[in-house]
């Protein structure tokens, strides 16, 4: 019984953490999960339009932290809107999408 119970007690702590917005580093890391499957490889508009990819987050991510901790969101939005005005404040050189 005891067992049960930590498990439980175990169980809704996991479940405490999963609660509140992920952090950018978290969000541009589903987006790039989104983005590689829908958008990759396809033509400009399909990859502006990646299914699941919340393009105003993106740049919001990047904006707020033009980082190489965001690299992945930057990677995104270079890709699919080369030229961005969030882009402007990086400073790295942001790696180019590639397929396989």
């Amino acid at each position: 019984m005891r067992l049960v119970s930590l498990s439980i007690l175990a169980a809704l702590g996991l479940a405490g953490c999963q609660k509140g917005e992920l952090a950018p580093e978290s969000r541009c890391s589903m987006y790039w999960d989104y983005y590689y499957n829908t958008g990759v490889g396809k033509p400009p508009a399909t990859r502006q339009q990646a299914e699941g990819v919340k393009f105003d987050d993106v740049r919001s991510i990047v904006r707020n932290d033009p980082s190489s901790k965001t690299r992945v969101c930057q990677k995104i939005l270079n890709d699919a809107f080369p030229g961005d005005p969030a882009l402007k404040d990086v400073k790295d050189p942001i790696p180019a999408v590639t397929a396989g």
